[in-house]
């Protein structure tokens, strides 16, 4: 408005060919700019055309991002379930084989108990039985082995065995008469001796039965393993009981004198005296029990190994399938996340692309609006062209309709300064308003 004020005031002090020809520079001006904006009205449309055929495959792409994001996060929630299995499956085994090395370690302990037990009870032992002679004795014919063998006494009346065999705790048992001499005659020959041999007869021994039903104790043969030899137990311990202390088997021997008690620590008690036992409880049945409870031990240490190793190989298994499981959850995991970053620079994109539209369809009707204000001043410009190229009288009233243009062109102007500066006032105010609302806001944050 202020340009077309100017240029209409410059107008009125011109002579009518000046102003005429200012008209047509006016006109030559307004059609440039016509052809200028037609140019620039096509660009803008071409480019509306792109970025819309952009917008529609940034919509396809959302749309299969979106699809892969469902179809990944269904996976996701199935191998979570299989890789929770599969922990917990780890931890069992791992549970498993904690439970199975303790197993192991206490059938190491015992191995190594009854170990030193058997060595303990065989360097007591050795030097009192003559190994040539025991050598000899166990190739004769005839010799069935160790009495205390035959016994086969567990560990915990092992002592009181040994007690009750006495002198022939270390003997041999033969199968008859024949073969113990045969057996004697080959040890006299080699010149050796300290070694005994024995033969199982029947006993009928019944006072041991009575006595021990009577005060409440039990026969030692009762006593023994399932393996024993109840001839063999029979003939050498059918007459004795077994009592848990000396001076309960020093009363049953006095009222029983044909009765023997022996004590689990390996006290003998008989109608003669009392034998104190050693401490260690070292003797024969006590080395064959000691040597029993080793092959247990033995036989326990190979089954908790196996067991272990079986544990261990289940654990390795479980450990191997937990973290197979928790690569394919990581690794979806890892896809999910790409497809969601993928999916949120494509909405970006969209989003700046629906902003470009926006600012094309809106420079589109800036170009429209001013494509018609300038057609209007053409229109008027060309009438003011002719009017001036005619008669004076005509040429008169054109000056007079310019000049009555000028006039609404400058109301038209100071109308538009005082909305301009309406419009500055109350952005003014609107801007003081936010930085008190930020000076506030800063105040509440801290």
């Amino acid at each position: 408005l202020e340009d077309e004020e100017r240029s209409l005031a410059e107008q009125i002090q011109l002579p009518a060919e000046s102003v005429v020809a200012n008209l047509r520079g006016d006109l030559r001006a307004l059609e440039t700019a016509a052809r200028r904006d037609a140019a620039e009205r096509e660009q803008v449309t071409r480019r509306t055309g792109i970025v819309t055929e952009r917008i529609e495959e940034e919509t396809v792409e959302t749309q299969r991002l979106n699809e892969a994001i469902q179809h990944t996060d269904s996976r996701t929630g199935s191998l979570q379930q299989d890789y929770d299995g599969a922990r917990e499956a780890r931890e069992a085994a791992q549970a498993s084989l904690d439970d199975r090395a303790q197993d192991l370690d206490a059938a190491r302990m015992a191995v190594a108990t009854a170990t030193a037990r058997v060595e303990t009870i065989d360097a007591a032992l050795d030097g009192l039985v003559d190994e040539t002679a025991r050598t000899i004795a166990e190739s004769a014919d005839g010799v069935a082995g160790p009495v205390a063998t035959a016994l086969d006494a567990p560990t915990s009346i092992a002592p009181a065995v040994d007690a009750a065999l006495g002198a022939w705790r270390d003997a041999y048992l033969v199968t008859d008469d024949d073969a113990l001499a045969e057996a004697a005659r080959r040890v006299k020959a080699e010149a050796t001796g300290g070694v005994g041999f024995v033969v199982a007869h029947e006993s009928t021994n019944t006072d041991a039965g009575e006595v021990a039903r009577r005060f409440g104790v039990e026969r030692l043969i009762d006593r023994l393993g399932p393996d024993a030899d109840l001839a063999v137990a029979e003939t050498f311990l059918g007459n004795v009981v077994l009592c848990e202390g000396w001076q309960t088997a020093s009363a049953i021997v006095r009222e029983h004198p044909t009765v023997v008690a022996v004590t689990p620590e390996g006290d003998v008690v008989t109608s003669d005296g009392m034998i104190v036992a050693h401490p260690d409880g070292a003797g024969p049945a006590a080395l064959e029990s000691a040597r029993v409870s080793l092959e247990i031990a033995e036989r326990e240490l190979q089954r908790v190994s196996s067991l272990h190793g079986t544990a261990q190989r289940d654990f390795d298994v479980a450990r191997t399938k937990e973290r197979a499981a928790l690569e394919a959850l990581e690794a979806t995991e890892a896809e999910l996340a790409g497809y969601t970053e993928a999916l949120g620079l494509v909405q970006r994109a969209t989003t700046a692309s629906h902003d470009e539209i926006a600012r094309l369809q809106a420079r589109l009707q800036a170009l429209d609006e001013a494509g018609a204000t300038r057609d209007g001043r053409l229109e008027v410009l060309r009438e003011r062209v002719e009017d001036f190229e005619g008669e004076e009288a005509e040429r008169q009233a054109a000056l007079e309709a310019l000049n009555e243009r000028r006039e609404a062109v400058a109301t038209q102007r100071d109308a538009a300064r005082r909305s301009v500066e309406a419009v500055a006032a109350r952005k003014a105010s609107i801007a003081e308003r936010l930085r008190l609302c930020e000076h506030s806001l800063g105040i509440v944050e801290q």
